[in-house]
């Protein structure tokens, strides 16, 4: 009961209710539904209260299950609406029959954490709360950093240290991990709704294929709804192994792309070794791929093999030429004087301790000084420029030999859309 209501006070408005033969119930239901009425005094009390009101219902032995009945009815209804708000979302549909590799690296869990958030607010909170470990910071409100480049440990914690040293570290890392499981949750509830909403789920699927995950366990974690299925997994692949050929002949085509290539073997172990399947059981084949040469590289830059013949020391048409001065290689970058003292190498070694120390010490000071830290001297620095590339076919050949290699490249040239063209 209210310290400001006496029961006098009280007394006299039962009494005025029952002159009236009004009810305190519709008293109260007809101020707040008539339109009319929401200037009087007595409404906006009530409107200004409400939370009060409610909570005092709660605390009613006879009115708190009614109250959350209520309340409960309220919640569903309230994060069902969130859900079909995410759901309308057309950036989080995915058609693994059309995969592109730009679905997957525009993909960011850290985006559409803050964009769920962003979206439905309350549906947030409430799983923000209910996966909270402890009362602190119970509201929800941490925002998501983009942690890439961290790297979790076998215990679900971070490998590597934030920077932020000590406790702090720990609960940032807590808050980020709890914001995965938020972002997780919400997912599969939108894929249960609408099964075209399924970015996180195609995206963690693909990753499932790429780690040669079981395929029961894939189909495990599809009806758990934290991926999709194998067939869509294998349609998502085909999609993008179409649009690999189409890149790698449309990079080749360009005559500005470097190839590389390496072999690597896989073991096909025998279920049950016997004497008349004594064949080694391991193959050797060949990876490869087509890297665009940057920098402002132009065709006519690579008109240079007769230049590079001319002085090669492999051409048996030029004299012997003479081997270069160790002393001119010396003096390529000449030392200059430092304050320190030191030479430039040194000071490279110098500066290379510090951010170590700084980057991997708990130490919360040594964090603040790896902020204040400057960049190493740079001398005639290379730009630094995202590299694009795009991964070849696999080839079941042999490089190890001669004629492996030349396999190679021809294989390669020919994915690149510049290979020998098929005999008539």
């Amino acid at each position: 009961m209210s310290t400001y209501t006496s029961r006098t006070q009280i007394d006299r408005v039962a009494n005025v209710l029952n002159q009236e033969n009004v009810t305190a119930s519709d008293f109260v239901l007809t101020l707040l539904e008539r339109e009319s009425l929401r200037d009087l005094p007595c409404t906006s009390s009530l409107l200004n209260n409400a939370e009060q009101i409610i909570d005092a219902f709660s605390k009613n032995p006879a009115s708190a299950p009614s109250t959350y009945v209520w309340a409960r009815k309220a919640i569903q209804k309230k994060t069902t609406e969130s859900i079909k708000i995410l759901t309308a979302n057309h950036n989080w549909h995915f058609n693994a029959e059309h995969a592109a590799a730009a679905d997957l690296e525009d993909f960011k869990i850290e985006a559409m954490a803050a964009e769920m958030k962003s979206l439905a607010p309350d549906l947030w909170g409430l799983l923000q709360l209910l996966l909270s470990r402890d009362s602190r910071d119970l509201d929800g409100d941490q925002v998501m950093d983009d942690f890439s480049d961290d790297e979790f440990d076998e215990s679900g914690e971070f490998a590597r240290s934030t920077g932020d040293g000590g406790m702090d570290a720990k609960g940032k890392r807590r808050d980020t991990i709890r914001t995965i499981k938020t972002a997780v949750m919400i997912s599969i509830m939108m894929q249960s709704r609408n099964p075209k909403c399924n970015a996180l789920e195609s995206v963690f699927g693909i990753f499932l294929h790429s780690t040669n995950t079981p395929e029961k366990v894939i189909q495990a974690l599809a009806h758990m709804g934290i991926s999709i299925s194998q067939t869509a997994i294998h349609r998502a692949i085909h999609s993008l192994s179409a649009e690999t050929v189409e890149t790698l002949r449309d990079m080749g085509q360009t005559l500005l792309v470097g190839y590389a290539y390496d072999n690597f073997d896989i073991n096909f172990p025998t279920l049950v070794p016997t004497i008349e399947k004594a064949a080694d059981p391991l193959t050797h084949l060949t990876s490869g791929a087509l890297i665009c040469l940057e920098h402002g590289v132009v065709a006519e830059d690579l008109e240079c093999s007769e230049e590079l013949w001319a002085s090669s020391a492999l051409n048996p048409n030029l004299p012997k030429a003479a081997a270069v001065p160790r002393q001119d290689l010396e003096m390529l970058h000449p030392e200059s004087d430092d304050p320190s003292g030191l030479t430039r190498r040194e000071r490279w070694n110098a500066w290379k301790f510090k951010a170590d120390l700084y980057e991997h010490s708990q130490q919360k000071d040594f964090s603040e000084r790896r902020k204040s830290l400057e960049e190493p001297e740079t001398i005639e620095q290379i730009p630094i420029v995202k590299m694009r590339y795009a991964p070849a076919r696999s080839m079941d050949i042999n490089q190890s030999t001669h004629a492996g290699n030349i396999s190679a490249v021809e294989n390669l040239l020919s994915q690149g859309g510049v290979g020998a063209p098929p005999p008539p």
